[in-house]
């Protein structure tokens, strides 16, 4: 994806004067997540949307299906720790999405977010399901001779690369449950999340009550979700019901008697409905708490799922949050706001999951309609961030990561003072790690390359102080070497 600036006119249909309000005045001390503890099923359902956009589900796909995978347990009667179990099983499943499955989607070469979108859908024992899956998943402008050869290709090899991508998102995602905290039970939940009955999901070949009994309802729930926003609630419980005997359990299965009301009414809720239903699904009197120091973990975890998503970003919002930091002790700010920064640097991009990898990953200049897409992943960082317990008016100085004082930024087209001043320490460190990485359509620029390159726009787009604090810590020496692909010198 290129570094400069695109068409300023978009399509995306924003309104950009509803969207500039209350972006001016943001303080670096703004009331944050700091201020207490909050509830860590609100925070992970706030943040839920994310991995949404990264599975091409519609937003609220998390929610609904957590709240249908709730209704199924109370149902089946499941005693507390398994419904706790069940619960952030139901919160977590699609944690493990971004980064996976990247070798097959990108031998595939179409939109990442579709193909994950139907990879849940396909039944993998069926070779010509398989086949049909891949084929619609290669570029969809390319002649279908080309497609056809792509998939041909690619077949020797599928099987095993399809078997790798459900691993990893498994193993990711368990490995994000035991990171914040979570029992064993919840990880083998999430790795065995596309088991089938019949023994054959992925990736171990688990049969019947061998998969845990929280990735048994977690995997009809979701499947219920999707098949109802697709295909409306009464056709989705049929298809489901017709798979009884292979994919999903019986018990689970007959616990879906007479919800179709039920999944009528969660396509009804807003986005902040379904948060506040799932917050109040948790099972047990007393909530899981999240205090500053989980909060940041879970922001720092998020972040690396973000960068996960496309090969060329790994590691780059832990980068930029390291040279946001850098850049408010430099400006002088306390280590409150400095904490507080960091917090919102992890987050501020979770909104990039709505660009394809075709996009992120390209090594050509892109067409207006590419970016008509990137123009508008800062606005999804605003409205998810905005539902963040705690996190107030930083969702929109977060979002404001690629605003200009001249105005030509995007996606608002903010001016002068109207850019927050959080928004301004982002943006020079967001276009310094950018500049030093190495990107799909060019090589990795030196400190001093980038340097001279930002001090160009020193004043124009750029507020001064915080390429000259930015400067000062890189040329002292304070801040390590970037990411791989960086040069030194």
């Amino acid at each position: 994806m290129q570094d400069a600036n695109g068409p300023r006119k978009s399509r995306s249909g924003v309104n950009p004067a509803a969207a500039r309000a209350d972006t001016g005045g943001v303080s670096p001390t703004s009331d944050t997540a700091a201020a207490g503890p909050v509830r860590l099923a609100a925070l992970l359902a706030a943040l839920s949307p994310g991995l949404d956009l990264a599975e091409g589900q519609p937003l609220g796909h998390a929610c609904r299906a957590c709240l249908i995978g709730m209704r199924l347990g109370e149902r089946l009667e499941l005693p507390l720790p398994d419904a706790r179990d069940l619960f952030f099983t139901l919160l977590l499943k699609d944690a493990g999405g971004p980064g996976a499955g990247t070798a097959l989607l990108a031998r595939l070469g179409g939109d990442d977010r579709r193909a994950r979108r139907d990879l849940r859908r396909t039944d993998w024992a069926c070779d010509l399901q398989a086949l049909r899956w891949a084929f619609r998943h290669t570029p969809a402008r390319a002649p279908r001779l080309s497609r056809a050869r792509r998939v041909a290709a690619l077949a020797p090899a599928g099987r095993s690369l399809l078997a790798e991508w459900f691993a990893a998102r498994g193993a990711a995602a368990a490995r994000l449950a035991e990171s914040l905290g979570f029992g064993p039970r919840v990880a083998q939940a999430l790795r065995a999340l596309d088991e089938h009955g019949d023994g054959s999901g992925e990736p171990r070949g688990l049969r019947g009550d061998a998969i845990p009994v929280a990735a048994r309802i977690a995997g009809l729930a979701q499947a219920l979700d999707a098949l109802a926003c697709a295909l409306g609630p009464a056709s989705a419980l049929e298809v489901v019901r017709g798979a009884r005997a292979r994919w999903f359990d019986p018990d689970a299965l007959d616990a879906c008697a007479g919800q179709e009301d039920f999944l009528a009414r969660l396509r009804l809720l807003d986005e902040d409905a379904l948060q506040a239903e799932v917050a109040a699904a948790e099972p047990g009197v007393a909530a899981v708490l999240a205090g500053p120091v989980r909060f940041d973990r879970v922001a720092e975890a998020y972040a690396a799922l973000f960068d996960a998503a496309a090969p060329s970003r790994a590691g780059r919002t832990a980068r930029v949050a390291e040279l946001a930091a850098a850049i408010a002790a430099g400006l002088g700010w306390s280590i409150a706001a400095g904490a507080t920064l960091r917090r919102v640097a992890w987050l501020h991009d979770i909104g990039i999951l709505s660009v394809p990898n075709r996009i992120l990953e390209s090594r050509h200049p892109l067409t207006p309609d590419d970016w008509d897409v990137v123009r508008l992943h800062p606005w999804y960082s605003r409205r998810i961030l905005e539902r963040v317990p705690g996190f107030g008016g930083l969702a929109a100085a977060a979002a404001a990561h690629h605003e200009r004082l001249d105005g030509r930024g995007y996606p608002q087209g903010l001016r002068g003072g109207q850019v927050p001043q959080v928004a301004r320490v982002l943006a020079a460190a967001d276009i310094y790690e950018a500049l030093t990485a190495l990107r799909p359509f060019r090589a990795a620029l030196t400190p001093r390359e980038a340097l001279a390159l930002m001090r160009r726009d020193r004043g124009v787009g750029l507020a001064p102080e915080c390429v000259d604090a930015l400067a000062a810590a890189v040329e002292s020496g304070a801040l390590p070497a970037g990411r791989p692909g960086c040069r030194a010198a």
